[in-house]
């Protein structure tokens, strides 16, 4: 979608049906930024991770499974500083993100050339979490910045929006997600 934003009527006319627009459509292309020597790395090193989180579910690891992680270090330090770059990108900063993101059904998030799922950028930021809980966070350079990144916060939220549909709302104010 492209909106003429000096036409005033037509940018009315389109923002009037945006929700619609990013409900129904079967997959929507958000746009990072142009590519970089690091955006590169971070987008690679999400794309070999092959972490995806089940459309509409939460993720429930087994004990074992979350006593592996800790055995497991998630990036090295350029990886680490590389994926803390990409979640601080102009774009998780702009207010129009917050619809685009809680309607769409799919995502696919592109850097330069490279793309990747939202559910495999989803799974990152997961995985942090779980390590997170077992309290094997300092382990791992830039976890503690990347959960705290506004692109943490909004992804918190989508998948807050996708367990309860039906009390959305009752989540984070929307002000928190673009402040």
């Amino acid at each position: 979608i492209c909106i003429n934003q000096q036409d005033i009527r037509e940018r009315n006319m389109q923002i009037g049906i945006m929700r619609h627009i990013f409900a129904t459509a079967e997959n929507v292309v958000v746009w990072l930024g142009p590519a970089t020597t690091k955006t590169n790395l971070a987008m690679d090193y999400i794309a070999q991770q092959n972490i995806m989180i089940p459309e509409n579910k939460t993720t429930e690891r087994s004990s074992l499974q979350r006593k592996l992680l800790r055995f497991h270090t998630v990036w090295t330090v350029e990886e680490g500083k590389a994926f803390l770059n990409l979640c601080r990108t102009r774009y998780w900063t702009r207010v129009w993100i917050v619809q685009e993101i809680m309607y769409a059904r799919r995502i696919t998030l592109f850097c330069g050339s490279r793309n990747v799922q939202w559910r495999m950028f989803d799974g990152i930021f997961q995985r942090l979490k779980d390590i997170q809980v077992m309290g094997w966070f300092h382990m791992h350079r830039y976890g503690p910045e990347v959960l705290e990144s506004r692109a943490a916060v909004i992804f918190e939220e989508k998948r807050r929006w996708e367990k309860y549909p039906a009390e959305t709302g009752k989540g984070m104010p929307i002000s928190t997600l673009i402040g």
